[in-house]
């Protein structure tokens, strides 16, 4: 899955492909300005961003896909990728 940001628009490319997550911004903006307009966090380079964030981006897709995402969050949690105790995911920011 893609984060694909231009401006103040954000959009969900790639749906379909669970086993990356990035953000491109297209304005190369620093990763807190980034967050800002995702409503997360940013830290070293990547942003922490909410999954409800993620799973509003690709509602158009569906129940089966959002519990997709929400597996995908879980299997990456022992590698430090999702927080369940913030429901935030570290998506790392294209250079």
């Amino acid at each position: 899955m893609i984060l694909q940001l231009a401006g103040d628009r954000v959009a969900l490319l790639e749906h379909d492909t669970f086993d990356k997550l990035g953000i491109v911004d297209t304005d190369r903006r620093p990763a807190a300005a980034i967050a800002g307009v995702l409503g997360g966090t940013a830290d070293d380079g990547h942003v922490w961003v909410p999954a409800a964030r993620i799973l509003e981006l690709g509602a158009e897709h569906g129940a089966e896909w959002a519990d997709s995402a929400r597996a995908t969050f879980r299997a990456v949690e022992r590698f430090g990728w999702y927080d369940a105790a913030t429901d935030r995911v570290r998506v790392h920011v294209a250079p």
